[in-house]
C-alpha cells in the first residue's frame, strides 16, 4: 500500500512506536469522527438515522454518510430524503428505498467536537497499545522474569 498523505503517514508512524495495527487506529479515527460529527450534528443523531464514516486508504480523504429513506413528503430531513432529490443521486431509487447521502461537512467540526475527537482517538490508542501489551506477554504467563521498572503510570 503506498502512502501518499501526510495523514496516512503519521498513522503508520503511530502504529510503528506504539505496536499497534493500523487498522485499529483507521477504526478510532472513525469514531472519533463519528462522536465529532454527531456532537456538531444532533439533529443527525435521531433513533432512525445511521451514520457512516469512511477512510479512503489511497488518498486519506474522510466521508460522512447518513443512511435516508425515500419518502414523498420529508418530514424529518435527518432520516429522510424526498423521492425528487434521491432521483437526482441514482434515478433507479423508489419510495420506501433507503440512500447513503454523503454529509460530510465542507469545513471542519468545530473546536468541541476536534475536543471530543481528540479524547476518543486518545483513548482507543491508549486501549490498543495496552492490549497489544497484553498479547505481547500472554504466552509467558507462569515463566519468572527480573526488571527494572523504569516508570509507572
Amino acid at each position: 500500500m503506498a502512502l501518499q498523505t501526510d495523514f496516512l503517514v503519521a498513522v503508520n508512524q503511530i502504529a510503528a512506536e506504539r505496536g499497534i495495527e493500523v487498522d485499529d487506529i483507521l477504526e478510532s479515527i472513525k469514531q472519533a469522527i463519528l462522536a465529532g460529527f454527531r456532537r456538531d450534528y444532533q439533529e443527525e443523531e435521531d433513533e432512525g438515522s445511521r451514520l457512516n464514516v469512511e477512510i479512503d486508504s489511497d488518498d486519506g480523504s474522510i466521508a460522512v454518510y447518513a443512511d435516508k429513506k425515500v419518502v414523498e413528503k420529508v418530514t424529518d430531513a435527518a432520516t429522510q430524503i424526498s423521492l425528487k432529490e434521491a432521483q437526482e443521486l441514482e434515478p433507479k431509487l423508489r419510495v420506501g428505498d433507503h440512500v447513503e447521502v454523503d454529509i460530510t461537512p465542507e469545513g471542519d467540526f468545530g473546536r468541541v467536537a476536534a475536543q471530543s475527537a481528540k479524547q476518543v482517538i486518545l483513548q482507543k490508542l491508549r486501549e490498543a497499545e495496552k492490549n497489544a501489551q497484553i498479547q505481547r506477554f500472554i504466552n509467558r504467563v507462569g515463566e519468572i522474569e527480573t526488571g527494572i521498572v523504569q516508570r509507572m503510570d
